[in-house]
């Protein structure tokens, strides 16, 4: 494993000093393990630095989605945040698309998580919504008022317009 990308995401750098260090070093690549390791904060600064990323650029690194939501499940947090991001960008199958709606719609009904966790998870259920409109009644459901309780009131904002965007769909 690369000892100076470790050493690096080991301490509190700029954005931009991170990814400069990335891009110079071409170490891309040894994110990805990283991402996986066990310490939680060089984990999270791995997947982090990998949104970052073009789709073109993340599939020649052939992350494996599925291991991803795994990890972001067991790990919580911010860690699902940055994961729902990178997942954004990533390619899915089937049977990925439907991990990655169980467990945004397990995300999103945990009131306790951070409004940044939740709002991430209610836009990959829009996001598998598109792609399997069968499931936009059920993602409309998640939209009532019990549901956007504990939110900050500008994240509370953004899923009010995600849901009323919702309501175009048939």
């Amino acid at each position: 494993m690369n000892s100076e990308l470790l050493q690096m995401l080991s301490q509190r750098r700029p954005k931009e000093t991170l990814l400069d260090f990335c891009t110079h070093s071409n170490c891309w690549k040894d994110l990805v393990p990283i991402a996986n390791s066990k310490d939680k904060n060089l984990a999270w600064r791995a997947v982090w630095l990998l949104t970052f990323l073009s789709e073109e650029d993340l599939s020649a690194l052939e992350i494996n989605p599925l291991e991803l939501m795994e990890r972001a499940r067991k790990q919580g947090g911010s860690f699902q945040r940055e994961a729902f991001k990178l997942l954004e960008k990533l390619s899915l199958t089937e049977e990925a698309y439907g991990y990655y709606m169980e467990w945004a719609t397990e995300v999103w009904c945990q009131l306790k998580n951070p409004s940044s966790v939740r709002i991430a998870a209610l836009r990959a259920m829009v996001r598998v919504g598109q792609r399997y409109p069968e499931l936009l009644p059920e993602i409309k459901e998640l939209g009532h008022k019990e549901w956007l309780e504990g939110l900050s009131p500008a994240i509370g904002k953004q899923a009010q317009g995600i849901f009323a965007g919702l309501a175009s769909y048939a």
